[in-house]
């Protein structure tokens, strides 16, 4: 891992952590393929404060680089609040389903 990767992970946790998720969710997307990585987590981290849209935008900025594996997909699908909006919850699951990996029949 470079030392540039690790920064700028530093840098959208300390965003995180300050409450400042879409300037977190911005850095992220300027960077999706050095930190794709760490989708998952920036991911639960929004769930769980409720920011469905922000969560889609992580995940749409990061399937160019690699696609979402299936036990990420069900993970994030558990990590659903029954309080989510339902228009949020088909974008975010339309999300995820462009971004994960299908396997060919």
């Amino acid at each position: 891992v470079s030392a540039e990767v690790v920064a700028l992970n530093f840098k959208i946790g300390q965003a995180v952590k300050q409450g400042q998720l879409p300037a977190a969710v911005a850095l992220f997307s300027q960077h999706a393929e050095k930190l794709h990585a760490i989708r998952g987590e920036l991911v639960d981290k929004l769930l769980g404060a409720g920011k469905i849209g922000l969560a889609v935008q992580v995940v749409k900025a990061a399937k160019a680089f690699a696609p979402l594996p299936h036990r990420n997909v069900i993970q994030c699908l558990l990590a659903l609040t029954q309080d989510v909006k339902h228009a949020d919850a088909e974008s975010f699951v339309e999300a995820l389903a462009g971004a994960s990996l299908w396997p060919s029949p």
